[in-house]
């Protein structure tokens, strides 16, 4: 019941008109309203200035978040051009600045792998970045 003198916000997206959409299938292995793991396929940058890119592919195969700070989903790091793996992207300002935060503190470990041709010594090494 609204008795006069409340405070009433509505969040909107800001939504921009004729923007190109670039197509490209990604499968999402986790999503909530707030985050998503998408597997980035190899061949494709993250983000930048060109248009073929992760990030302008992510709405159109990830949910929208109902959060009142929901966002364009957007990835928090990057993997390079010729890398296939998991990259992790956010739906809200919230868990953005989250994650940037557990990144900056390095509390986050990434683990990669390669594949090599030729022979290699069998010593194990664990690289922290």
């Amino acid at each position: 019941m609204i008795g006069g003198g409340e405070i009433i916000t509505l969040y909107q997206p800001v939504e921009i008109p004729n923007k190109r959409e670039f197509l490209l299938p990604l499968e999402a292995t986790f999503e909530d309203d707030h985050h998503a793991l998408i597997n980035k396929p190899a061949g494709v940058l993250v983000s930048g200035n060109a248009f073929k890119t992760i990030a302008d592919a992510l709405a159109q195969n990830l949910k929208k978040s109902t959060q009142a700070d929901a966002i364009d989903p957007k990835p928090v790091h990057r993997l390079d051009f010729p890398t296939t793996g998991l990259l992790l992207v956010e739906k809200t300002t919230t868990s953005i600045s989250a994650l940037n935060t557990l990144f900056e503190s390095k509390k986050i470990a990434k683990t990669y792998y390669s594949i090599t041709i030729g022979k290699m010594k069998k010593e194990k090494k664990s690289l922290f970045l």
